[in-house]
């Protein structure tokens, strides 16, 4: 606080009459009180202004909460214009307010002093909404600019010879002139990225076939000058890598063809060049209107002649096994399995593929599918259920004695009509058996109900036990009684020299119809090397020929007797007429 001024005379009284009182006064001045008065004046505002600062801190304390609202509002805004334009116009709005509000009855000391206060936090704020607007400015532009890339990558994806044509660059060159005009430094940095984005896609999507990315770049160096430089030497050195495996992979396939393994024994036997063998033979035989089974057996009939196993193959049936069920259903790997391993179990190659835990599921399935007529999720979902109880129940002396009761009876009663697939109905008689066990029935009703299953649900057919719910397809070819005499005709007119009687006729799983000889379980050749397989279509031209040449068989046959009547009857005319 300021000092209480003090005032000194400037005049004395003498000495010559000390003691005595006297009427005389000195006068005062007129410079002596306003000096006096100002410094009175000068101590009474500084008072007020110390006091209005005291008060101006509390009301500004009060106020900046609403002030923080309005900075909150537009802080996040990405136009600092409209930001600015904004926050100043709410926030003078707000201090207005808040003065007409809460200092009507303060002194005009205090009212300066909120003002000063609050226009000063109103000018700090209003700076910091301009830095933050900028950085969400920034924020928003560069996610404008991945939200584009991502509809640029997914053209470059979509749309036929998008790269090509020219129109990738051309797009993007339209869309940084129009966002960047007028700061050609920026607009050059964002072109760049653009265009090594699109040489980037361009050049792992040609990497996927080594060949013709490694030809590309022979024939133009200059190829995907825009892409990232060290991913496009790492893939050039993959690439590089893969054309020599690929190349080897194709001889070595082109021996597995042949029956011939020149891997084994050496480094090269390993599950990397089976991998790369079976992609050499999926890129041969793969076409989108085959269906998996049918893709299975045509890869694998690259392996079976060297006892190979694709390896792809082999992990898809073991997890179709594991994979369970979703929402009660079989999953999609699950059923993609399911069909694979069905096509392996005609081509007798199942139990090569699986372990035998796996082996025992799927012919649980099959026989729930082929023998009891069971739908796909509900015959996978009886399969399931016995794979864990069979194998307890397993152990138990009644089981073991009754299980192998019935396969006795199954091969007694199949090998008096000498079916050529006894071994098949076995395991099917098998899996039959446990899943009855596995789901409650008792041993001596299961052994019943697998002979009663076996022989009802199967039919005998030119020494081949086919399976009544499996021979649909053959209506194709007329029916079941066409097996033979559809047989015989391609025999003889592919292996002329062949007895017909050495063959018999199936259809796998994967859906076509194939010929095989009675003691090898594997496809049969011609001896200009072509496989007696037979989709659908050419079954049907099959059968079409052989009514057609049944039809000339016929025609010739009633042309001869009718021309053999005919000449009956001439010579029977000239008898009469030389007749004296």
């Amino acid at each position: 606080m300021p000092k209480i001024p003090t005032f000194e005379a400037q005049v004395r009284p003498t000495a010559e009459v000390p003691g005595v009182k006297t009427s005389f006064q000195v006068p005062v001045t007129n410079d002596v009180f306003i000096k006096a008065q100002s410094l009175i004046s000068n101590y009474y505002i500084k008072e007020k202004e110390e006091e209005a600062k005291l008060k101006a801190i509390d009301y500004e304390n009060k106020a900046l909460p609403k002030l923080y609202e309005v900075y909150d509002k537009y802080k996040n805004n990405p136009f600092p214009t409209d930001a600015a334009d904004g926050f100043q116009r709410e926030g003078r709005q707000v201090i207005d307010n808040f003065i007409n509000e809460n200092l009507s009855n303060e002194n005009r000391f205090v009212q300066r002093a909120v003002s000063t206060k609050l226009g000063a936090n109103l000018t700090q704020l209003n700076l910091a909404t301009i830095k933050s607007s900028r950085d969400a400015m920034e924020k928003n532009s560069e996610r404008v600019d991945k939200d584009w890339d991502s509809g640029l990558v997914s053209k470059m994806g979509t749309i036929p010879n998008f790269i090509e044509s020219g129109q990738a660059y051309n797009e993007s060159a339209e869309y940084v002139n129009n966002k960047y005009m007028g700061d050609p430094y920026t607009k050059k940095i964002k072109l760049d990225e653009k265009f090594k984005i699109i040489d980037t896609f361009a050049m792992i999507k040609d990497s996927k076939s080594s060949e013709q990315f490694l030809q590309k770049l022979k024939e133009n160096p200059e190829l995907y000058k825009n892409a990232d430089v060290n991913l496009k030497s790492q893939l050039i050195f993959q690439a590089q890598e893969d054309s020599k495996k690929n190349t080897d992979g194709i001889m070595i396939y082109d021996k597995f063809t042949k029956g011939v393994d020149p891997i084994i024994g050496t480094n090269a036997d390993k599950k990397e060049t089976l991998e790369t063998v079976e992609k050499i033979a999926m890129q041969k035989v793969y076409s989108p209107e085959k269906s998996e089974a049918q893709l299975f057996v045509e890869v694998d009939n690259s392996f079976r002649g060297v006892g190979r196993l694709a390896p792809s193959y082999q992990s898809i049936l073991k997890q179709g096994v594991a994979s369970g069920t979703l929402g009660g259903k079989p999953t999609q790997t699950a059923l993609k399995a399911l069909d694979i391993a069905d096509a392996a179990d005609q081509q007798g190659r199942l139990d090569e593929y699986t372990t035998n835990e796996e082996l025992k599921f799927y012919r649980s399935y099959l026989a729930a599918r082929k023998i009891l007529g069971k739908e796909k999720a509900e015959a996978y979902e009886m399969a399931v259920n016995a794979k864990d109880k069979a194998i307890k129940l397993s152990s138990l002396p009644l089981y073991e004695r009754k299980r192998e009761s019935t396969l006795k009876d199954i091969r007694s009663e199949f090998s008096n009509v000498k079916s050529t697939n006894v071994s098949e109905l076995l395991a099917y008689s098998e899996s039959l058996f446990d899943l009855y066990i596995a789901n409650g029935i008792d041993p001596d009703k299961a052994q019943k109900e697998v002979i009663k299953n076996m022989k009802s649900d199967t039919i005998e057919i030119d020494n081949y036990r086919y399976l009544k719910r499996d021979i649909h397809p053959f209506k194709s070819i007329g029916g079941m009684d066409e097996i033979k005499p559809v047989k015989e005709f391609i025999i003889k007119k592919y292996l002329p020299e062949e007895d017909p009687k050495d063959f018999y006729l199936k259809h796998t799983g994967a859906g076509t119809f194939n010929i095989y000889h009675r003691t090898q379980m594997h496809t049969y050749y011609t001896d200009n090397g072509d496989p007696l397989i037979f989709n659908y279509n050419q079954m049907v031209k099959i059968k079409e020929e052989m009514t057609s040449k049944k039809t000339k068989e016929i025609i010739k046959e009633t042309i001869e007797s009718q021309s053999k009547k005919q000449e009956g009857r001439i010579r029977s005319l000239e008898s009469q007429t030389t007749i004296p």
